[in-house]
């Protein structure tokens, strides 16, 4: 048994790693770039096009920094559940506005090519935990 449960921490542990890893080297590209864009003083950022370019490489910056934020967040809350520190307050919530739509903003800017369709009265509360 913890023989099995070393190795399963190990393959969290590897794949954890590689998902930070990968949007955070993004940042961090993304950021040299900015930083380099802002640090030329022959070529300012005066014309469409380059601004056009600073401003995707911000929004690398922010979506790759926000993935790596709700990961750890993520991973937080599960190792307090794991070790029951973890309490949940239900509270109403509204399901469209609360859960559905920011779902909805979160796959917008993760630029997936799939569409979430759900049939829902518009002012249906359910009992849930902020998490």
């Amino acid at each position: 048994n913890a023989t099995r449960a070393a190795k399963s921490e190990r393959e969290l542990n590897d794949y954890i790693a590689h998902e930070v890893r990968n949007p955070l080297a993004a940042a961090l590209s993304a950021c040299s770039f900015v930083l380099s864009a802002l640090a030329d003083e022959t070529t300012p950022l005066t014309t469409g096009e380059a601004r056009h370019v600073v401003r995707e490489d911000a929004m690398i910056i922010n979506s790759s920094l926000h993935f790596i934020n709700d990961l750890l967040r993520n991973m937080l809350d599960m190792q307090r559940a794991s070790s029951n520190q973890l309490k949940l307050e239900p509270t109403p919530t509204d399901l469209l506005k609360d859960v559905l739509q920011p779902v909805d903003t979160m796959l917008y800017r993760r630029e997936k090519s799939f569409k979430v369709i759900v049939e829902c009265p518009r002012d249906l509360h359910i009992m849930s935990d902020r998490l």
